[in-house]
């Protein structure tokens, strides 16, 4: 089902795809206006929790499971970078400095 009509499951597949494509665009600015811009401060506030700072030597690995647009993954990429060019971490699986300060990491990315 989608909604409340009977599809097949390709139709659905398309019929979701249509949806969240619909959607991606306008994803920051819904969560801006639905959260009056906290979900920027909560996203912020678990990569935090995660205590990248105080590792000497992280090695962390991240999976991203239904996490949106990979906000928070992204996050922790770009404080694993940072860590590893400052020559206070390993560099993990993060490192890439993908995160660029703004919600929208790339559309997608679960």
């Amino acid at each position: 089902e989608f909604g409340f009509k009977a599809v097949d499951e390709d139709e659905k597949e398309r019929l979701v795809g249509n949806v969240f494509h619909s959607v991606a665009s306008n994803y920051d600015l819904m969560n801006d206006l639905m959260s009056a811009g906290m979900h920027r401060i909560w996203k912020d506030t678990v990569v935090g929790m995660i205590g990248l700072g105080g590792m000497r030597k992280p090695d962390l690995q991240v999976l991203d499971v239904a996490g949106g647009t990979g906000d928070i993954a992204f996050r922790i990429a770009d404080q694993m970078g940072a860590l590893a060019a400052s020559g206070g971490g390993s560099g993990g699986s993060g490192g890439s400095g993908a995160y660029d300060g703004s919600d929208s990491g790339g559309g997608g990315v679960d």
